[in-house]
């Protein structure tokens, strides 16, 4: 849009005034070509703008791009930023990059800058008039700005009050009721402290005894020990003697094996001596038999002179053999055949001998094992009694540590009861001073509460005041309104914003 220079100088005045001015000279201009129909949307959009402008509220005249894009996306023209641009392009008049609410109102309802300037602003009406309604209407904003703060602060005050009085009564009932308690924990206390006096004699007497019972149990568990090391003491030995008798078992059992091996040879080589000695004499019965066939045969006269005369020869070759080799032979195989069997005999002996040494020697063993297994038995049982001994000797120092506990614990309940005592002889004096201030202050409460409903009271009759006011002003307006050359504007304005404050005065004091 274009405009001259005086055009847009005298704009810019406009842009420049506040969010509640641009929307009041807006309804001016326009009131009788429309606007009146438009004015509690006018409202609206002025009230948004101030809230969006955080920055200078009530105070500010224009939205920058962010805050005018905050608007649209709040009355639901959600635009890229391409699209906002291009929109702020035609809302934006005077072409300073910002949004003024003047601005929006002409691009909302299609008016003209030129119009808003030329058109009539109802200046024919008393400019005193004017301004007194304004400053009524301002005094009515600065009291009834008063009379808000006065309600809540009183509210406050009130229910304070209240809750204050509701206390301090509920104090006074429970401090008596606490004194009252006070004095039966003293008296509790007490005996408590007698009894725990009588429990500490008692573990005190508890715990000597079981001490007594912890030392004897400690001699017993000593004297246990003893007897297993005595026990111990016998069972090696008799395990070193059981190694020893083992040892000579088994070389008894060794030269026992070795007499068997000799006696077995010596058995043996007879064998071999009789064999040698049956041969020989086998040898000389059939030289002897020899010698009777070839006598036989050579005194055989119907065999015939030839085989007589052979056989003759033969005997006489066979007798004139020496005979002496074989005999001495025999004689001496008959003497090694007695010589082993002294021999054998010898052996048999010591390996009787060996055999009863190796008996004894295994009864000696089995006597030992028999004797270990009683030491073990013993060492055994010795155990059982240390175990048994140290496990009575472990619970009676137990004992006797539960018993000193119970004696210390004792003591100390017995020093808690007296402490207590005091305390609750302390807290029962105590109580006494609590119920006395408990009771003033309920007094003191009861009277705050009395002077906080007399200022309800006075602020009651300032809110009379300023319904009073606010009729006061309803009726200006109305009888300004009914002039014929006035700013309607201006003054449907000032009725909306009475309109506004009546809505959060409380109903019953309006």
């Amino acid at each position: 849009m274009s405009t001259d220079a005086s055009l847009l100088e005298g704009f810019r005045k406009v842009t420049n005034m506040t969010y509640a001015d641009q929307a009041k000279f807006y309804l001016n201009a326009f009131w009788t070509q429309g606007a009146d129909a438009e004015a509690e949307d006018v409202w609206q959009t002025c009230q948004a703008f101030i809230e969006i402008d955080f920055e200078k509220g009530e105070k500010g005249c224009e939205l920058n791009e962010i805050q005018a894009h905050h608007y649209l996306q709040k009355i639901g023209r959600t635009l890229t930023a391409l699209e906002l641009r291009a929109e702020l392009r035609k809302i934006d008049l005077d072409a300073n990059g910002n949004v003024a609410l003047v601005e929006y109102l002409l691009f909302r309802y299609g008016r003209s800058v030129k119009d808003l300037l030329n058109n009539p602003q109802g200046g024919e009406a008393n400019p005193e008039e004017l301004k007194a309604a304004a400053a009524q209407l301002e005094h009515l904003n600065a009291t009834y700005e008063e009379l808000k703060n006065k309600l809540e602060n009183q509210k406050q005050l009130e229910e304070a009050a209240r809750q204050t009085e509701a206390a301090s009564t509920k104090a006074a009932a429970a401090a008596t009721e606490a004194e009252a308690q006070a004095t039966a924990e003293a008296d509790s206390a007490t005996a408590a402290e007698a009894q725990a006096a009588a429990a500490a004699e008692s573990a005190a007497a508890a715990a000597e005894s079981a001490a007594r019972s912890a030392a004897e149990a400690r001699d017993q568990e000593a004297a246990a020990v003893a007897a297993e090391e005595r026990a111990t003491a016998a069972e090696q030995e008799v395990a070193e003697r059981q190694k020893e008798a083992q040892i000579a078992e088994e070389k008894a059992a060794a030269a026992l094996n070795e007499l068997k091996a000799a006696e077995d040879e010596v058995r043996q080589k007879e064998e071999e001596a009789r064999a040698v000695a049956q041969e020989l004499s086998d040898q000389q019965a059939a030289h002897e038999r020899l010698l009777a066939e070839l006598a036989a045969k050579a005194a055989d006269e119907s065999a015939g002179i030839v085989a007589a005369r052979r056989a003759a020869n033969e005997l006489a070759q066979a007798s004139s053999q020496d005979p002496l080799p074989l005999a001495r032979a025999k004689i001496n195989q008959e003497a090694s055949v007695r010589a082993l069997a002294r021999v054998r005999q010898a052996a048999e002996k010591k390996t009787a001998e060996a055999a009863e040494l190796r008996e004894a020697a295994a009864q000696q063993v089995q006597a030992l094992k028999e004797a270990r297994a009683v030491a073990e038995r013993e060492r055994e049982n010795a155990s059982q009694n240390r175990a048994n001994a140290t496990a009575s000797r472990a619970a009676a120092e137990e004992a006797a540590a539960n018993a000193a506990e119970k004696e210390r614990l004792s003591q100390e309940a017995r020093k808690e009861a007296t402490a207590q005592r005091e305390l609750a002889v302390a807290k029962r004096d105590e109580a006494v001073a609590a119920r006395a201030a408990a009771v003033q202050a309920a007094e003191a409460a009861s009277n705050a509460r009395a002077e906080a409903e007399a200022e309800t009271r006075a602020i009651e009759a300032l809110v009379i005041d300023v319904n009073q006011q606010v009729a006061r002003a309803e009726e200006s307006l109305r009888e300004l309104r009914s002039r014929a050359s006035i700013p309607h504007g201006a003054i449907w304005w000032m009725e909306r914003v009475i309109t506004e404050r009546k809505k959060y005065l409380p109903k019953s004091k309006q």
